[in-house]
């Protein structure tokens, strides 16, 4: 038998219920979930409502977030009024209220969610009385997440030796007790992992005079190696997306949808957009206008809004509940309009590769949110590739000039002249300053850096800081007695020629994915207007 369901659950498990919503999917069985059924144009809670009346079963993501939710609430206690059959799917242990102690329910936490669906699928068929009750106490977790966590300790333990780098420690130290948690930033934790095995190699090269150190680090070098990925695909898995908060699950982008052209039909649209985002619109509005749709700068003769979400706009004048309004998130931003974040939004943050089918299902909202919609993530930072890996390079380039400070007040103090540590704290300071002001104007789209210009700036002001910290080092080199601070000139010129070659090479990384996606890249950076007197762009 066919049953139709309605999920109750809260935000905050959002890659869970997306991970349940595509095993009952693939079960062929007809599921209502807000986000993907929710038709902008029509009052919501009325759809809600009606929804619940329709479905056969209504299942409740059982979690501390959704017990204490007055939204959940309202919608459970709905299903007990219309006497509906409710299944409690056990996400969290937590204090029940008593309306609902004597549900039937499903445990999830401690096997995968192939296996956890199956048993709700055969238990929708065939309902076993309640023996025992629901759990309300006791922490468990799927088999998965104690394999990621016992491979983080390995990777705790691994960065170590790359203490002094301080952004590894900080995210990768933790960890373990973060994901038991469920709480960890994915987007950083991501690139920690990424610079582990060559800020290890790194140590073990500046500390060559010290065998003993030395052959540690080799070691450690050799196991994260292994680890670093392990632990990076461990944390991409189904299991590990399903089981984070959005913060600590891997964003879930819709494949490259290429739907049926019999199917199209022009409509006429406006874009509700920033003046900053002003690129983003010219472009959406160019792609949609070759598919044969009319851009109209009057709303009110339009068919469709498209509102484009971003830090430089957050709502919108236009009613998603009276009006079909298309979300477009462009970059992760808090304090989004809730009215926007209780349907599926169309996912451009890492740029416009879905526009050609974005234009051709404009006028089936049902169909174009299943294709191509995401579900609505908070605190999740996404970027376009080649501002990810600009903003990867400017890390580590911090990273470096934070070490190269730690080591000109601990260590050349003693061999080099008071001017020069002067100037090589004043130069490494100024290199902290510009790789902090670019990955955060490069991650918020606010701030110095801005523009390609003032990138250009700022990778230039580098890579002098880089060549000047290089010309005092090796002056005060060469004035110092063979046999004095033999070891720690030598670690330190060793660490310089290091840091010159990553410049080199990271700024022909730069370069490449600049060149590779310099559209992304040019709409990623904000345009500046010259009179800010109107939140919607027209052109």
């Amino acid at each position: 038998m066919s049953y139709s369901l309605f999920i109750s659950y809260s935000r905050r498990e959002t890659p869970f219920v997306a991970g349940l919503l595509e095993r009952l999917e693939r079960a062929r069985l007809n599921v209502w979930l807000d986000f993907r059924n929710l038709i902008p144009g029509h009052t919501w809670q009325e759809q809600i409502t009606d929804a619940i009346a329709q479905q056969d079963l209504f299942l409740l993501v059982v979690s501390q977030a959704s017990i204490a939710s007055a939204n959940v609430e309202d919608e459970w206690r709905h299903a007990i009024t219309l006497k509906k059959r409710i299944i409690l799917l056990i996400f969290e242990a937590t204090p029940l209220p008593d309306d609902l102690k004597l549900c039937e329910w499903v445990d999830f936490r401690q096997v995968s969610m192939l296996t956890a669906t199956k048993r709700l699928i055969i238990h929708l068929s065939f309902p076993q009385p309640t023996q025992t009750p629901v759990p309300e106490t006791g922490f468990e977790a799927p088999f998965i997440v104690w394999v990621a966590c016992l491979v983080s300790v390995i990777v705790a333990v691994i960065t170590i030796p790359s203490v002094w780098t301080l952004y590894l420690p900080y995210y990768l130290l933790p960890l373990p007790y973060r994901i038991l948690k469920r709480d960890f930033s994915f987007f950083n934790v991501q690139g920690a992992l990424i610079m582990l095995p060559f800020f290890t190699f790194w140590t073990g090269i500046v500390f060559v005079a010290h065998e003993a150190i030395q052959m540690a680090t080799i070691f450690m070098f050799l196991l994260s190696l292994i680890f670093s990925p392990l632990l990076w695909l461990l944390l991409r898995l189904p299991g590990m997306r399903q089981w984070g908060k959005p913060v600590a699950s891997p964003p879930y982008f819709p494949n490259r949808y290429q739907p049926d052209i019999d199917t199209f039909q022009p409509v006429t649209f406006t874009v509700d957009a920033a003046p900053e985002d002003g690129r983003y619109a010219q472009d959406m509005i160019r792609q949609l206008e070759q598919f044969g749709h009319r851009h109209v700068t009057d709303a009110e003769a339009g068919d469709i809004v498209i509102l484009l979400l971003s830090v430089f706009k957050k709502s919108s004048v236009f009613n998603p509940q009276q009006q079909i309004v298309y979300p477009v998130i462009l970059q992760d931003v808090d304090g989004i309009d809730p009215r926007f974040g209780a349907i599926q939004w169309i996912d451009f943050r890492r740029g416009l590769g879905n526009i050609k089918a974005f234009s051709r299902l404009l006028s089936q909202p049902e169909k174009l949110l299943h294709s191509l919609g995401v579900v609505p993530a908070g605190r999740q930072v996404v970027l376009p590739p080649a501002v990810q890996a600009i903003s990867f390079y400017v890390t580590f380039l911090g990273i470096l000039f934070g070490a190269s400070l730690l080591f000109t007040l601990g260590i050349e103090q003693f061999a080099f002249h008071p001017v020069s540590i002067a100037m090589l704290v004043a130069i490494a300071a100024a290199c902290l300053a510009i790789v902090t002001f670019t990955r955060t104007s490069l991650i918020s789209r606010q701030g110095y850096v801005t523009s390609s210009g003032s990138l250009l700036a700022a990778m230039v002001g580098l890579g002098v800081c880089i060549a000047l910290k290089l010309l005092i080092v090796l002056v005060e080199h060469s004035q110092l007695p063979q046999d004095d601070f033999p070891t720690s000139s030598q670690m330190i010129v060793y660490a310089l020629f290091g840091a010159v070659l990553a410049y080199g090479l990271g700024l022909g990384g730069v370069v490449f994915w600049s060149l590779r996606d310099w559209r992304d890249l040019r709409r990623w950076f904000p345009r500046r207007p010259k009179k800010r007197s109107s939140g919607r762009v027209s052109t």
